[in-house]
Parts: C-alpha cells; sequence; structure tokens
C-alpha cells in the first residue's frame, strides 16, 4: 500500500497478491473488507493522528492484531498501542452522526452492497362516485376516500345551492340577485311615487285623502257622483283628457244642443267604446223611443260627412285579422230580432253576410251570403267569389230558384228550362226544328258536327285516291302476276310462292328465335351468353405508407405477361410501371374490379380519411407509360382513429369498366385527411390488401 498527494487530494495505492495491476481511488471512505474500514479526511490528516506523507511509501504497517473483535466493531488506527490498532463498536447512524443503518422495511442491499429503497403501491382511487357527490380523505377504509353527498344549504347548515329565479352566478362566481318588476300578478320591487312613502323599516305607507270641493259647472251628489253641466258655457268650453297616446275630448256644438263624444285622431273622426255591461258587443247603440217611421230620415246609427256638398263619401269597414285562416268568417254583417211575444223568444239571427280569405297566399277572398232556417245555424245559399263567379250552394240550386214573370206569375227556372227542351219542335224535311247530335259514323254514312261557331256541318272524307307510291298510300293497277283481286271481298291477295333453295318466295314464322317487325323486316332473335374469366389476384408489391403523400399509387404482384385477360402488367416497386394495368387485345374488354385496401396498426392515435379511386388513361404508347389522362371514378372510402393493436381500418369497393385497346387503369389511394405523420402502412398480407381482377366474356347464342 502507498500514499500519495495529488492535485493536494489524496490517494491510495493498494497492492493484492491476487490482482495482476495497481486500483487507484479517490474516496473519503475505503471499504477493505466487509466491516473493516480505513477512514480518511478531507484536510489531510489520518484519522489516528499519523502525519501526513506527501510522498514516497507508507512504512510498514504494524502487525495485525491475533485477536479480532467482536461482530460490529471496527478497526481504528492509532499511535498506541504498539501494534497501531484499536477495536471499537461501529457507530449508529443519525440526523448528526455518520454512522451505520439496518436495512428495514421497503430497503434492500444486493451483492454489490447498493442501497435501494422500494416506494409502496398507491393505495387505489376508490370507485367514482354519482354526480353531486364529494370526495374525503379518512384513516379507514384501507384505500383512504370515502363518497358523501353534497349537504344541501340550510338556515343552520352550510352547503350547497343551486341558482334559481332571479339569482345569477358571473364568471368570476360571484352571485347575485335580480329583484323583478312588481305588477298586478307578480309579487317585486317598486318605486315609491306620489303620496306615497317608505319608513327605515321599509314600511310603505300613503298620505291621506284629498278633499275636493265642487266648481262651477260641476256637481257631486250624496252617493259621491260627479257630473258635468255645460249648459251656458260657450262653444270653447270643453274638457280635456290626455293620454299618451290621443286625446279625448268632450265638447259641445253651436248650438249646445247636439252632444257628442269626439276622439280626436288628426282629420279622422274615431269612437271606440268598451262595454262592460253587454258582454256580446263592444260598442252598443240603444234606442227605446217610438217605432222607427220608414219614411222619413229617422236612424239609430247614421255615419255621414260633416261637410255636405264636397263630394265626400262615408265609409263603415268591418275590418278581421285571422293571420292567413280559410276557415273563419274574418269580417260579418249580422242581421238579427229580438221577440218576446212569439212561442220562440229571444234573439235569432235571420241573416248574415260575411267576407272569408279563400287563398292566404295573397290574402283574397270571397263574398259569402247566409241563410239561417232555425235562427242558429247558418247555411251558405250565396257565394260572389273573388273572380267575379256567382255561384249558389247545393242547398239554394238555381233551378229551384222561383221569380215573377211580367204577368205576376211565379216561375222556377228548373221549370222553365225544361219547358224551353220540350217546346222545340222535332226537324223533318218539312218542319224547322231541333236535331239531336251524337251519331257514330258507319260505314259512309256521317255524324252532324258543329264548329266553334255552332255551326252544323258533315265531314265527308275525300274521295279521290291517289297513285301510291313509296312514300304515297293510294291505289294501284293490277297487271297480273302474283296479284289478285278477290272477287267476293274486294280485296288485293298476294300470291307468294313457298320460298326454297331454289325459289325466292314466302317463309311462315312458328316462334323460334325468329321474329317480323312492324315495317316487316324479319329477324332472327340471338341470346347472348355472359361469362367471366378469372384474371387473378393480386397483392401489394412492397408495403406502403398512406401518411407520406396525399395520393399513394398501389404497386402490385404478379405481372400479366399475355394470354387471355387481354392486360398487360409489370410487377416493379416504380412508378408508374407497377401501378399501371394496360390492354393490348384489339377488340377491348370489359373487366370487373374489387378492391380491399387494410391499415396495419397506428404507433400512435392518428385520425385519418381515405378515399380509393380507379384512374383510367387512353392512346397510351406503351405499358410502362401513361397514356392521356382520361377519368377518375370512386370505389370506396374509410376512416380511420388508429391505436396501438387496435382498430385497424380496412376501405374498399367494387366497379366495372370498359376498356378499348391502349386503355389503362391504375388504383390510387387518396388521403384527404390525416391528423399526424405517424405510420400507416397498408397490410401486406394476401387476405389484406388485394385487387382481384375478372374479365366479362360475351358470346352470340346460335
Amino acid at each position: 500500500m502507498k500514499l500519495k498527494n495529488y492535485n493536494n487530494t489524496l490517494f491510495i495505492y493498494i497492492y493484492m497478491s491476487n490482482l495482476s495491476g495497481e486500483i487507484i481511488g479517490n474516496f473519503d471512505e475505503l471499504f477493505v473488507n466487509g466491516d473493516k474500514y480505513i477512514h480518511i479526511t478531507n484536510n489531510n490528516q489520518l484519522v489516528n493522528g499519523a502525519d501526513y506523507i506527501t510522498s514516497g511509501d507508507i512504512p510498514s504497517a504494524p502487525s495485525f492484531p491475533s485477536t479480532l473483535g467482536s461482530s460490529g466493531q471496527i478497526v481504528r488506527l492509532k499511535s498506541t498501542p504498539s501494534n497501531g490498532f484499536e477495536y471499537t463498536n461501529f457507530p449508529v447512524a443519525a440526523s448528526n452522526n455518520l454512522g451505520g443503518v439496518k436495512v428495514g422495511t421497503n430497503l434492500s442491499i444486493d451483492g454489490n452492497g447498493i442501497l435501494s429503497a422500494t416506494i409502496p403501491s398507491a393505495p387505489a382511487f376508490p370507485t367514482l362516485g354519482t354526480a353531486g357527490q364529494i370526495v374525503r380523505l379518512k384513516s379507514t377504509p384501507s384505500n383512504g376516500f370515502e363518497y358523501t353527498n353534497f349537504p344541501v344549504a340550510a338556515s343552520n347548515n352550510l352547503g350547497g345551492v343551486k341558482v334559481g329565479t332571479n339569482l345569477s352566478i358571473d364568471g368570476n362566481g360571484i352571485l347575485s340577485a335580480t329583484i323583478p318588476k312588481a305588477t298586478t300578478s307578480v309579487l317585486g320591487g317598486v318605486i315609491v311615487g306620489s303620496n306615497l312613502s317608505v319608513t327605515t323599516a321599509g314600511v310603505l305607507s300613503g298620505t291621506a285623502n284629498t278633499e275636493y270641493s265642487e266648481g262651477d259647472g260641476i256637481q257631486i251628489s250624496n252617493s259621491n257622483a260627479i257630473s258635468l253641466n255645460l249648459d251656458g258655457y260657450s262653444q270653447s268650453a270643453k274638457i280635456k283628457l290626455t293620454s299618451s297616446t290621443e286625446d279625448v275630448i268632450l265638447a259641445v256644438t253651436s248650438s249646445q244642443n247636439d252632444k257628442f263624444i269626439k276622439l280626436n285622431n288628426g282629420n279622422d273622426t274615431r269612437l271606440t267604446i268598451a262595454n262592460d255591461v253587454n258582454t256580446s258587443s263592444r260598442l252598443q247603440v240603444e234606442y227605446d223611443g217610438s217605432e222607427v217611421d220608414y219614411n222619413v230620415d229617422t236612424v239609430n246609427l247614421l255615419v255621414k260627412s260633416e261637410t255636405v256638398n264636397t263630394g265626400r263619401d262615408s265609409i263603415i269597414s268591418i275590418r278581421g285579422a285571422r293571420n292567413g285562416s280559410t276557415t273563419h268568417k274574418v269580417a260579418e254583417l249580422r242581421f238579427e230580432n229580438n221577440d218576446t211575444q212569439g212561442t220562440v223568444t229571444g234573439v235569432r239571427t235571420l241573416g248574415s253576410i260575411c267576407g272569408m280569405v279563400s287563398n292566404s297566399g295573397t290574402n283574397v277572398g270571397d263574398l259569402k251570403f247566409y241563410t239561417y232556417a232555425n235562427g242558429v245555424a247558418p247555411t251558405e245559399t250565396l257565394k260572389l267569389a273573388s273572380n267575379q263567379n256567382a255561384t249558389f250552394s247545393s242547398s239554394c240550386r238555381a233551378t229551384n230558384f222561383k221569380f215573377n214573370d211580367d204577368d205576376g206569375n211565379e216561375q222556377n227556372v228548373r221549370d222553365l228550362y225544361n219547358n224551353a227542351l220540350t217546346s222545340i219542335p222535332l226537324a223533318s224535311s218539312s218542319v224547322l226544328g231541333g236535331i239531336k247530335l251524337g251519331y257514330t259514323e258507319n260505314g259512309r254514312y256521317f255524324p252532324v258536327e258543329l264548329n266553334n261557331t255552332n255551326l252544323a256541318f258533315v265531314n265527308v272524307p275525300d274521295t279521290t285516291i291517289p297513285i301510291a307510291s313509296a312514300s304515297v298510300l293510294g291505289g294501284v293497277k293490277i297487271s297480273g302476276g302474283n296479284l289478285r283481286i278477290n272477287s267476293s271481298t274486294g280485296l288485293l291477295d298476294v300470291l307468294i310462292p313457298t320460298a326454297n333453295n331454289n325459289t325466292l318466295g314466302g317463309v311462315k314464322i312458328d316462334g323460334n328465335n325468329m321474329e317480323i317487325s312492324i315495317t316487316g323486316v324479319i329477324g332472327a332473335i340471338v341470346e347472348p351468353l355472359q361469362s367471366l374469366l378469372h384474371v387473378g389476384i393480386y397483392n401489394l408489391q412492397d408495403s406502403e405508407n398512406l401518411a407520406t403523400a396525399v395520393d399513394t399509387k398501389i404497386r402490385w404482384e404478379p405481372a400479366i405477361t399475355n394470354g387471355t385477360s387481354g392486360l398487360l402488367h409489370n410487377a416493379t416497386n416504380n412508378l408508374p410501371q407497377g401501378s399501371l394495368f394496360t390492354c393490348n387485345d384489339s377488340d377491348g374488354g370489359v373487366y370487373n374490379l374489387n378492391v380491399q385496401l387494410a391499415l396495419t396498426d397506428g404507433t400512435n392515435q392518428s385520425r385519418s380519411f381515405h378515399v380509393i379511386e380507379l384512374r383510367t388513361y387512353i392512346n397510351s404508347s406503351n405499358h410502362t407509360s401513361y397514356g392521356t389522362t382520361s377519368r377518375i371514378y370512386f370505389i370506396g372510402s374509410g376512416y380511420a382513429r388508429m391505436l396501438a393493436g387496435t382498430n385497424k381500418c380496412i376501405y374498399g369497393g367494387s366497379i366495372q369498366i370498359t376498356m378499348a385497346q391502349n386503355d389503362q387503369f391504375e388504383i390510387v389511394s387518396t388521403r384527404k385527411y390525416i391528423t399526424n405523420s405517424n405510420a400507416l402502412n397498408l397490410n401486406t398480407g394476401s387476405e389484406a390488401t388485394r385487387l382481384t381482377i375478372d374479365r366479362v366474356l360475351i358470346t352470340n347464342n346460335t
């Protein structure tokens, strides 16, 4: 063993017989053998008080005592006794004392003397409770949690509340109350107005009643009824009651005898009276005088122009509002009688006239007249439509309508109609009269018709026969040969010989795959036969990452060199040779294609949307380069939400295409949407991503 100083740091060299080299350590503590150690401090002093050696070798150590100490003791270097060693008990570690420790719970020491701590698992969180519950920490049960319902607030209990009527909570959690405005039906806040006061205690009071005295023209009876007497006052005298909208004016004319109430609104004069006594009407005009004499100008209600000889009109308008209804009597004028002396007393309706909306879109309607057979239930009698047509109802047909003729005799429309029909004599060679139309043409006998001006005529066909031609139907002259006219029927017969191998003639159609069109063309019915030629099933040439590009052209294997398929294809990973299929058949071909693409598991949560397209090209010069772009067809689509080990995505579809020679197609997966750039590889398995091609063969069944 050697002790040396390097850069003010104490190093110990230890030579051991079972090692081939020297071990250099730079430690505050050097463990030599189990729990026996040598401690060197950082102040360049040995624990046993030996002098610090700056260089050179340490003198030979005194002999180790023959008697070893007991378990748990240590050996310390000392200047005395002569052997230089002393046994002492191992100190116990404390917060202010460096010493030994024993391995306890959740601690362990491996074969290299490394001390490790094991952190116990946290107690399992209990199953979540229901909405409105809270979590409390407890010493029991073992998991340390328990759920309890959130307490409801009360006058003596602290708890939660819900925001109710007239309460609100802003974004800072501040609860506020809103006092509604008091109405006749709503309890709320008020503002103290005239003749009212509120004490500091919130008591609302009213002031004492004010006593009023009578003025000129005003009288107050013992029953507190107020009367107004305007006799003796000038025309300008008036009482004006002002509201927020219009003025109500009570006035008298210059004669002071014709009193009226006028609601002044500019140049218009209107009257609106709400009648609380008779609820059946809003405005009531009563007359209790003697019976009206209709020979004089005496009326119960008069609407007139105030100014005479100025050409002004008087109009009464009845205006309803039904918002598009076509079934209600929107505006009605009703005629009634109140009888107290008959067998049926009370108010009965004699008739009514009303306007009804017939077209809610244009807001137009009809004028209808109603009668009341029992004085209660209305029956529509006459309708004057908006198109100016008059229509009698089914209960009041025009044929039942009666009137008096010039002689004062009552006549019925139906009777007059029937008499008119029977009063016309039948026409003959000697009598001018009526005829009946409707004869059906029979040979050379033709019916009489009427033109648009009711003039009678007979349509006799032209008997002149034109000469027949290829485009004109007409007459021909028989010259013999295979033509003859049947003497009994007058029909033209064509004598057609029976056709054979040597004779041009006629044939008879028996219906087996033969037919004659309406133009006389004979044809054979050929049923085409359709079959499928399986071209093959093709798999990925190599895995494709659909996240690397928007458009991914799929490359397939194996190759198609030639044959009955009519297609050529190279099995290569190069583009476009590995994705193109080219038709090399001079007759072209029809092909059924079925495509299935399968995505492998994603490495991370990744959302994407993909579409399979079939892209076609025409007029290619060879099967390894593109022709001219023709069309793009949609085959199928798929949405992927990839998670590791789950949610594999498979999408695809089928399509039939017709190809001419030098036409091409390829399969392209187009990415429409993606959330990240993690790999979305196509599955190369034979049952995952594949292309199936069948050729449709059509032959004639002869």
